[in-house]
């Protein structure tokens, strides 16, 4: 990993090219790009690098556990303990349309809307009204009426209408699904969690149905080792003295297992994160699922922010990655302290200290966040 965070230090040189070739057929290529993934695996990182393609733009995560989801359902089983505190747009259980309305997705269309034009700024100019009317239990539909409305506010002079194109995340917790993993091996899954999975699963695979059916929608499953994915997500939302065993087996969750079954692309987001070559290979395999190809600035932003993160000390200079047989407990101020087989606190030497911070950037060795929860 070392090597790689070294790689990505040197300058990324890639010729700006970006449009489509007046050859191809402008209709027969999507129009939205759905990353198919989950928290802790540099999913912000590469929507955040794909726009930075002029006809791109990045919805980033149009759900969450504070606004609304897409869909939630009564678990029996779960009685009153709840893993989230929003509900769903939809029913799970009966696909019956129960909230008109995504706060999070106005949010988040709003700040869109505001880099493209002023005359879209503020509540009262955005009219997503077309986003819900009729609107049935079919991701597809909504993620491909959310980018007719974003590009209906892109000048041709920016960007041809038949190349605009959105990016947006697909997360389990979307539709009420729990990945956080097994931190310690007493940490085990209860009732309620296989439960609330099992139900969860089937939202899930009804949505990469409408996603693989919708032929204006491109999708990419964006994976990650799965220990330094939970171990991501331990660094980042942990409370203080939680602790985290880097010693269990931890397989890649059901969710990311079934998602590669409806996919277009499957990328593994380490491989992205070796250079300026492997980063600009992950960003023209997805972007060419647009139409597009990829320019310098994507590769530039990814490489850049990576490297950035590494030189400002904010990436973690121990993880399970580092020591795979480690025991870590989270501290004061977001650190996570490193115990040795025999609990002593390895920290407690200033050779050993762990130096990454809770930040708000997600896409490193071991913590990193996503831009949001």
């Amino acid at each position: 990993m070392l090597s790689g965070i070294i790689a990505l230090l040197l300058a990324a040189s890639q010729p700006s090219v970006g449009f489509l070739d007046s050859s191809r057929d402008l209709d027969g290529h999507a129009q939205v790009l759905v990353v198919v993934s989950d928290h802790g695996t540099g999913s912000s990182n590469f929507g955040h690098s794909m726009k930075r393609h002029p006809c791109v733009f990045d919805i980033g995560e149009p759900f969450g556990g504070e606004y609304m989801l897409w869909t939630s359902a009564k678990v029996p089983e779960c009685g009153t303990k709840r893993h989230v505190l929003a509900e769903g747009m939809f029913d799970a259980d009966s696909g019956r349309l129960e909230h008109a309305d995504n706060p999070k997705m106005t949010m988040k269309l709003k700040n869109v809307l505001e880099g493209i034009t002023p005359s879209k700024r503020g509540d009262e100019n955005l009219d997503s009204r077309s986003l819900y009317k009729d609107l049935k239990y079919n991701m597809g539909d909504y993620f491909a009426r959310v980018r007719d409305l974003v590009c209906a506010a892109v000048p041709d002079n920016l960007c041809p209408t038949l190349d605009c194109a959105i990016t947006l995340k697909l997360f389990p917790q979307f539709v009420d699904g729990i990945t956080i993993g097994q931190r310690t091996k007493d940490d085990v899954p209860d009732e309620c969690d296989r439960a609330q999975n099992e139900k969860a699963m089937k939202a899930w695979k009804d949505a990469l149905v409408s996603l693989q059916q919708n032929p204006k929608i491109a999708t990419v499953s964006l994976m990650r080792d799965e220990v330094d994915r939970q171990f991501s997500q331990f660094h980042r939302f942990a409370e203080e003295g939680s602790e985290f065993d880097c010693t269990i087996a931890r397989a890649p969750t059901t969710f990311a297992t079934v998602s590669k079954n409806y996919t277009n692309l499957q990328i593994e987001v380490e491989d992205c994160w070796r250079g300026p070559k492997a980063a600009t290979k992950c960003l023209d395999d997805a972007i060419k699922l647009l139409g597009l190809s990829s320019t310098k600035e994507m590769t530039q932003y990814m490489t850049g922010a990576l490297a950035d993160r590494a030189a400002q000390g904010k990436l973690a200079s121990k993880s399970c990655s580092t020591d795979p047989l480690g025991y870590f407990k989270k501290g004061l101020n977001d650190d996570a302290q490193l115990f040795d087989a025999d609990f002593n606190d390895l920290d407690a030497d200033p050779a050993a200290q762990v130096t990454s911070k809770h930040n708000r950037s997600e896409g490193g060795t071991s913590g990193g966040t996503d831009d949001e929860r």
